[in-house]
């Protein structure tokens, strides 16, 4: 049923049917069938390509945030195991963290948990996976930003954030500033 509602689109990809979706895909995931997740993702993306639907948007970015993080996790893995990453998963991966981070700024405000947390992964993807430590700086600067209004300087989220600056920092060859942070 949750297929065809989203094979649908338009109306019939209710928030409902996007929200199951997500948690769907999840559920694949975390059960080790990340193929499953993969093609659930992607078709509530597709099911919901309108994104000013105030009501389906947050979903759908949802949607874009989980695919963006399964993918840059499979990327990780080729890595480790010493693959030089592909460039279209680089670029896959970087736009889906960008769509999911705009669209929770555009909707939830800069501030927001969602938005936060978008912030540090373009960072991190950025930074480690691309890497382009120039790019990712602005990105941790705001996801540092953020997470230290949001859970206050000791919270695990802003000490990643301040980390992973630091690194970026220490990769342009900013050693004092790195340290500062």
């Amino acid at each position: 049923v949750l297929d065809a509602r989203l094979a649908q689109g338009g109306d019939a990809a209710s928030p409902w049917a996007l929200d199951a979706a997500n948690r769907l895909a999840i559920a694949q995931r975390r059960g080790g069938d990340e193929t499953a997740a993969e093609t659930t993702y992607r078709s509530a993306l597709q099911a919901c390509s309108d994104r000013r639907d105030r009501e389906k948007a947050p979903r759908a970015l949802e949607a874009a945030f989980n695919l963006a993080r399964l993918l840059g996790r499979r990327l990780d893995l080729a890595i480790a195991a010493g693959a030089a990453p592909e460039p279209d998963a680089l670029a896959e991966v970087e736009t889906l963290h960008r769509r999911a981070l705009a669209g929770r700024i555009a909707l939830l405000g800069p501030a927001s948990e969602p938005a936060v947390r978008s912030q540090l992964a373009v960072a991190n993807h950025l930074h480690r996976r691309a890497r382009k430590p120039g790019e990712a700086e602005a990105h941790y600067w705001s996801a540092l930003n953020g997470a230290a209004s949001l859970w206050g300087c000791a919270h695990p989220r802003t000490i990643i954030a301040a980390a992973g600056l630091a690194a970026a920092l220490q990769d342009l060859g900013r050693e004092a500033e790195a340290e500062e942070v």
